[in-house]
């Protein structure tokens, strides 16, 4: 198993259903609806080109208490499997690994990406969420949610603060949201800077995480709204994927020594720049947002995001959608180590005492995503809905190993009473 291939999947999966099940996403507006009840569907598929698949279902309900209190809640459950990258370079020779477990190993032949082959997990993931009006202008939202993983569990708080001005048409908000999290492997950590063969681990860890936002909504005109919003990050803890490594070639052969589990740096800041406008049409809709992201790491990103709701009739729909995404390397990406006349323990030895944080993640590397779909809704009858959203997501970086070409599919069921 690795923790970031689980990340990547899982961040994927939420781009695709976040539309549906409303998950925590910027919104610019909320639903008016005075239906008692609300209960949203899903099941989707994920699959990548020779890599990871993945199955989620959820279940999505929420309730009208009176008085505009609504309480919400969420179950997920996904279930990954596939073939994984390790973190190795691609080479000209064999390359041997070892399992997570050490038990077993696996093969791949010259000029292959490396990926091991026997990558599976399953999560499971609860949250509560309640909305309720402190004054007649004033509204408090606040939740917890809690998910488990075969070597991971996260436990988080939220709440957040919106204020109206200006007649309704100006929405100041204000929130936060702390995560803890623990990293459990079955067969314990790796020793930071130890070596594949040596195969040294030993115990869990933590991570801690604090996420500030604040925003400001407002209404242009009859047709247009704005929402800008900045983020703010802290992370504190263990951020290595204790499946990865590092790859160490010999200068004169450039043939894999051995490989060094990676080290990431035990905190991050990110700061966060979001804009999202939605205008409607005499019938249709626009949604166009861009997000900027930095961080201490040396990641920088750029996220595009276009959505057209085009009502082919008054119960039907299609929205077709564009996703551009890019990003800057980590200061400390090395796609694999070069020896310079030195043993793979000397290598390791040299990490160690000048604190070097290297890895191979090619999730920290230049990259650049496009994700291109569609979606179709429409009402069966009375509040009933039917929805499903296909996507084609394809992938690139500096190296092979980056390319991921995957295909999403969801179908949606939802209904109000």
């Amino acid at each position: 198993m690795q923790l970031d291939k689980k990340t990547t999947v899982y961040d994927l999966i939420a781009l695709a259903s976040c539309s549906l099940l409303g998950v925590s996403t910027p919104v610019l507006a909320a639903d008016t609806s005075i239906d008692d009840w609300k209960v949203d569907t899903a099941i989707l598929y994920y699959n990548e080109t020779d890599r990871v698949s993945a199955v989620e279902s959820a279940v999505s309900i929420s309730k009208n208490l009176g008085g505009d209190k609504i309480l919400s809640g969420k179950i997920t459950m996904d279930s990954l499997s596939g073939s994984s990258h390790n973190g190795a370079a691609i080479s000209d020779y064999e390359q041997t690994f070892t399992s997570p477990s050490g038990e077993e190993t696996y093969t791949i032949a010259p000029g292959d990406v490396p990926l091991d082959p026997n990558f599976e997990d399953d999560r499971n993931s609860f949250s509560l969420q309640m909305s309720q009006p402190l004054t007649r202008v004033m509204n408090l939202e606040y939740g917890a949610a809690y998910s488990s993983e075969y070597d991971y569990k996260s436990l988080s708080v939220n709440a957040s603060l919106m204020r109206d001005f200006n007649q309704r048409n100006t929405t100041l908000s204000a929130g936060f949201s702390y995560a803890q999290d623990e990293i459990n492997p079955r067969d314990g950590l790796p020793v930071l800077y130890s070596l594949m063969s040596d195969n040294t681990k030993s115990g869990s860890d933590t991570k801690n995480t604090i996420d500030l936002l604040m925003g400001v909504t407002q209404v242009i005109n009859r047709n247009t709204i704005m929402q800008f919003n900045y983020g703010f990050g802290n992370s504190t803890g263990y951020h290595n994927d204790p499946y990865k490594i590092v790859s160490i070639v010999s200068d004169a052969t450039n043939a894999p020594l051995d490989y060094l589990f990676e080290n990431r740096p035990d905190s991050r800041t990110k700061h966060s720049l979001y804009w999202q406008t939605k205008h409607h049409f005499d019938q249709d809709m626009v949604d166009f947002s861009l997000r900027l992201m930095a961080d201490d790491w040396g990641v920088n990103s750029q996220t595009l995001d276009m959505h057209y709701r085009w009502n082919i009739s008054d119960n039907n729909y299609l929205e077709p959608h564009v996703r551009y995404y890019t990003q800057s390397a980590a200061d400390f990406y090395e796609e694999k180590i070069s020896n310079a006349g030195l043993t793979a323990e000397q290598v390791a030895t040299q990490y160690q005492n000048e604190g070097r944080d290297v890895t191979a993640d090619y999730r920290l590397g230049n990259m650049d995503a496009t994700t291109i779909g569609v979606k179709w809704g429409t009402r069966l009858f009375g509040t009933h809905q039917l929805t499903s959203r296909i996507e084609l997501y394809q992938q690139s970086g500096d190296s092979k190993v980056s390319d991921v070409d995957a295909i999403i599919f969801q179908v949606g069921y939802g209904l109000k009473f």
